[in-house]
């Protein structure tokens, strides 16, 4: 009876040891899948818990039937002795329940500080973000031909494509300049390139 108690105590810690593991393996899996992430372990918390109370209730149907048997062959003198084991069994089954609630306990209160760690880390980088883009739209807008007009520089075309460079441009074409309150459209003379 000792040694299917020590089988049944191994049982138990392998048991939990291995759902140690995948919260650690969720833990980190956690940044990088939030929300599906979140659903994902409460699910799986849920399902180690119908896991774990579907083998006690197992081993206490295997313990009930060790002791009607053993009540049918020892009936006297056996009574005490099997009154002994009845408690130990009680406390062995005790101290499962115990231990798989405070386990359950720890991987919750990992779950929450997992899920509040994330939730900081999401906020502080849509934060980040958000400054980034509105320093990106601040510089679109600094750069925008609209504004150049306004500060009173123009803008030359041709064919609607804004001139860079002199190879766009050759004598006779007709090139549209911009103003801030119109258009002027002038032919090419002549061409004067920088020395």
């Amino acid at each position: 009876m000792e040694r299917q108690s020590l089988k049944i105590s191994n049982l138990t810690n392998g048991f939990l040891q291995e759902n140690r593991e995948q919260l650690e393996h969720f833990s980190k899996s956690l940044l990088l899948k939030p929300k599906s992430f979140l659903e994902n372990q409460k699910h799986q918390l849920l399902n180690s818990e119908r896991l774990l109370q579907a083998y006690t209730k197992d081993l206490l149907h295997l313990r009930g039937k060790e002791l009607s048997d053993l009540t049918v062959c020892v009936e006297g003198i056996g009574q005490r002795w099997l009154h002994m084991k009845e408690q130990d069994l009680n406390k062995l089954v005790h101290c499962i329940e115990t231990e798989a609630k405070d386990k359950h306990k720890r991987s919750q209160l990992s779950f929450v500080k997992c899920s509040d760690r994330l939730q900081y880390s999401a906020q502080k980088k849509l934060s980040s973000d958000s400054h980034r883009l509105d320093m990106l739209e601040m510089r679109i807008q600094a750069n925008d031909p609209e504004k150049l007009l306004l500060r009173g520089y123009t803008l030359t075309l041709i064919n609607g494509k804004i001139i860079k460079y002199m190879g766009q441009v050759k004598e006779g074409d007709v090139i549209e300049t911009r103003l801030q309150d119109g258009k002027v459209h002038s032919l090419v003379v002549n061409k004067d390139e920088n020395e």
